[in-house]
């Protein structure tokens, strides 16, 4: 998801005692202050390049570690519904990375 001018806003070691926990919370919180979440509490989920974009809806189950692969990576892109700003996780290396993008700054 990221290239190489990305900064993260925040990062989890993978290793950490409740890692995921602590991505979902972050995540959460992140797309919050950047305004993903519509007042009904809908989003853009990327499906992927052939499918685009769903609108999905944020619910107290919502658990992003959920979306983790076999190896344990999570690669997940949230985008508000005006399109203006992404907030997403990814897997770095021994991290998991939370990446926020203001389409509105590119």
């Amino acid at each position: 998801m990221v290239n190489i001018e990305t900064v993260p806003i925040a990062r989890v070691l993978r290793r950490a005692e409740r890692a995921y926990d602590e991505v979902n919370k972050l995540w959460l919180a992140r797309s919050r202050e950047c305004g993903i979440f519509a007042t009904d509490g809908s989003f853009l989920a990327a499906g992927s390049m052939k499918l685009g974009w769903f609108r999905v809806c944020l619910t107290p189950q919502t658990d992003l570690s959920l979306m983790a692969d076999e190896q344990g990576d999570i690669e997940f892109l949230a985008r508000a519904s005006d399109g203006r700003e992404v907030c997403g996780v990814t897997t770095e290396g021994s991290e998991f990375w939370i990446v926020v993008i203001s389409m509105t700054r590119r």
